[in-house]
């Protein structure tokens, strides 16, 4: 899949959902199943926060069984 374009759309979720306020933490579920890679979203959500309410946020993603 495409981790980079995931992690934009989580990210502006984020900032859409917390609308004025500053996004501190986003937490994910991630299923083994999904065919996401944990570890590249990782990567891209620092630069894809970056400029956005969600810069700096804790990003915490659970890697559960399911999907």
């Amino acid at each position: 899949m495409d981790e980079l374009a995931i992690t934009q759309a989580v990210v502006a979720a984020a900032v859409d959902k917390a609308g004025d306020a500053r996004v501190r933490t986003v937490r994910l579920r991630i299923g083994r199943d999904a065919g996401v890679v944990p570890d590249a979203v990782r990567f891209c959500f620092d630069s894809v926060a970056a400029g956005t309410p969600a810069a700096g946020a804790r990003l915490v993603i659970d890697e559960s069984r399911g999907v």
